[in-house]
């Protein structure tokens, strides 16, 4: 079953009539969705407002098929003050809303943490991510397969980059 196949405008006309498909957004698409089909981690990055997030909400609203009403994007928009509970916490969620998504027959939750790199939790982050371990202990593997984790990262603009240097 090809999670990303061919569909008539008819069949998502809202998730159309929001977003600009362009030959680039289908091949960043369709690179993801192959990280995620090999458990590859996902880190995005971008200036401030380039589409980062509404190019993985169109990928997850495709990923929906007949269920529109299904929550299959579980965000987490991190900051200074985001704590390893916060992180925690939202992966929990993820991971239960995965299994109510797998009855309703979509097989991909993503979850995904917005900046990232501001948090001084990343390392939590990072555990989750690559190493598929939730307090120290293995995400359960019933669940853990079906959960895919994206991180975005807002890049340091050049000339502050360079001026820290």
């Amino acid at each position: 079953m090809s999670a990303l196949r061919a569909i008539s405008l008819d069949e998502q006309s809202s998730c159309f009539s929001s977003y600009e498909l362009t030959a680039d957004n289908v091949m960043k698409m369709l690179a993801i969705w192959m990280r995620f089909r090999c458990d590859i981690p996902v880190v995005i990055m971008g200036e401030t407002g380039c589409g980062k997030t509404r190019l993985i909400q169109f990928m997850c609203d495709l990923l929906k098929t007949n269920q529109p009403q299904c929550k299959n994007l579980i965000k987490l928009k991190t900051h200074g003050g985001t704590t390893a509970k916060d992180i925690e916490d939202t992966v929990q969620h993820a991971i239960k809303q995965s299994q109510r998504n797998q009855n309703m027959g979509i097989h991909t939750t993503v979850l995904f943490f917005d900046e990232a790199n501001t948090t001084d939790s990343i390392g939590v982050i990072k555990s989750v991510m690559c190493d598929g371990l939730l307090k120290g202990s293995p995400i359960p593997p019933d669940c853990g397969l079906k959960v895919k984790v994206v991180v975005y990262c807002n890049s340091v603009p050049h000339t502050l980059s360079s001026s820290l240097l």
